[in-house]
């Protein structure tokens, strides 16, 4: 083991030497759809990525070990680490064991994996017939650990409906045991999804990719396919429902403007009705309504006259509002325009997503998707918000990047254990070392802690700046407070040189 590394939020690189030359990659890939795993041939570093477990680096792999009928695997290293990998669908984790006892673990959140330790990994089966029998004779009770998609798959794959007899069930049963021991992956592809199989048989909306006997191969191909067809698929989708959203809101505004304009138009017009007046003063003089011949349409109308005005008074206003009202009428027909070429242009989008390929959906997504949105929801699909992040000793380490960020991270993303930095009697960003469960945060751990909250304050430039510390259960917002201000007590200061 070289490195570790962070090379996105949702990706995690382990970096291997097996020598002479030929190193290693293994990618941990989570995401709110999947988590996988992808063992690339070669990897690029970004310039963001963030180092990891450096107190694994330069320890050699001592074994592999797979846990008994349990979806998780450990590697074992020098000096009693080892790294756990524990791989249950949407709750996956990796874990860092000293001695079999968690001291680290990547997704905080996942709080029952400080007892994943390495006594509890093991799930002996002795796969018995009596133990089949004991189960009802029930493929999902016996094998749960292949999930129930999988299991109705062999069921159809098998015939297994067809089968009446115990001892008949129970040889498929052997069978499907000892396939399993050296398996065959099958990478399909079903309604423009991706998906890896056991189990491959012909039906329609189904198309075989690929197949492979090795795992490893297996893995990296369906992380290929997963890129090039999930993700892009949720792509299409998202465009196609933002599309979909777009167009029925103009059509409503649309139907909405027009019967505006029909209703406009059912109205007599302002300089019509002051014509009528005009023509008709001798009748309001001693009268404010009255019948009088609409010469426009020849109909016999009312006309009233507002209260406290005279009739040539109230014509004149009349006069002064037709003048506006043809402008607004103007407005509304351009606007009515202007929403139908829209909504014309955003069907033809429409239409194009339904076969774009993956760099015209990119486009699309760049031109039509705002930054905001896609970043809100990236947020809820991974671990949190996007704080910067440090490693030292195996203990992470998070930065506010302004005010607004600093609320977030210390009052919702912090938990109560973790120890909260920042310069003092200065503005700055507030910075977190998450604590493990031992409660123990090492000295140098916090004098790093302590330069960045330095580096990142309005004391950076200085020689040596005053950094405050103390568990965050003893920093709380006051009501009314500025974004990013708090209170703190029970703090201690230490005085260290500002470093990033």
């Amino acid at each position: 083991m070289y490195e570790i590394y962070r090379q996105t939020k949702q990706s995690i690189i382990l970096c291997f030497d097996q020598g002479a030359g030929h190193p290693f990659f293994i990618e941990a890939f989570f995401s709110a759809e999947e988590c996988l795993f992808n063992f690339p041939e070669e990897q690029s570093k970004s310039r963001k990525a963030v180092s990891l477990l450096k107190e694994t680096w330069g320890l050699k792999v001592v074994s592999v070990e797979q846990a008994e009928n349990e979806r998780t695997f450990v590697l074992h290293l020098e000096k009693g680490l080892s790294i756990v990998f524990k791989w249950f669908g949407r709750q996956s984790n990796i874990l860092l064991w000293n001695k079999g006892e968690v001291i680290w673990m990547l997704r905080n959140k996942l709080e029952n994996d400080l007892e994943y330790h390495a006594s509890v990994i093991h799930k002996p089966r002795a796969w018995s017939q009596e133990e089949f029998i004991e189960k009802g004779e029930e493929l999902n009770a016996f094998i749960p650990q292949l999930g129930k998609q999988v299991m109705e798959e062999w069921a159809r794959f098998s015939h297994w409906d067809e089968v009446t007899h115990p001892e008949d069930k129970w040889r498929k049963v052997k069978a499907l045991l000892h396939y399993l021991e050296h398996p065959t992956f099958y990478i399909l592809q079903q309604n423009n999804r991706a998906r890896l199989s056991l189990f491959y048989f012909k039906e329609e909306g189904s198309k075989l990719l690929s197949e492979e006997t090795n795992p490893l191969k297996a893995a990296r191909l369906y992380f290929q396919a997963f890129y090039r067809y999930n993700r892009v698929e949720a792509l299409r989708e998202k465009l196609t429902h933002h599309f979909n959203s777009r167009i029925t809101h103009l059509s409503k505004q649309i139907i909405q403007i027009s019967k505006g304009i029909e209703a406009f138009d059912a109205v007599i017009p302002p300089q019509q009705l002051a014509d009528l007046i005009m023509a008709n003063l001798h009748v309001f003089v001693k009268v404010k309504e009255a019948e009088v011949l609409n010469f426009y349409t020849d109909e016999t109308i009312v006309v009233k006259i507002k209260q406290g005005m005279s009739a040539a008074d109230y014509a004149g206003v009349l006069y002064k509002k037709s003048k506006n009202r043809q402008a607004e009428k103007g407005n509304m027909l351009a606007r009515l325009e202007q929403l139908k070429a829209t909504k014309e242009h955003l069907s033809k989008e429409l239409e194009s997503v339904s076969f774009a390929e993956a760099r015209l959906l990119l486009s699309l997504q760049e031109k039509y998707l705002p930054v905001s949105v896609e970043t809100k929801k990236n947020k809820e699909e991974t671990e949190g918000p996007e704080f910067k992040e440090y490693d030292c000793q195996g203990y992470q380490i998070f930065v506010g990047r302004n005010a607004k960020n600093n609320d977030e991270l210390t009052l919702h993303f912090a938990h109560k254990e973790d120890l909260w930095l920042h310069a003092k009697d200065v503005s700055g960003s507030h910075v977190i070392i998450k604590h493990k469960n031992n409660g123990v945060f090492p000295k140098p751990v916090i004098e790093r802690a302590a330069e960045l909250a330095a580096f990142y304050s309005k004391r950076k430039t200085d020689s040596l700046c005053p950094v405050m510390y103390t568990l965050k259960k003893y920093v709380r917002k006051v009501k009314g407070a500025a974004a990013g201000s708090v209170r703190v007590e029970k703090e201690s200061v230490l005085l260290v040189e500002p470093k990033e």
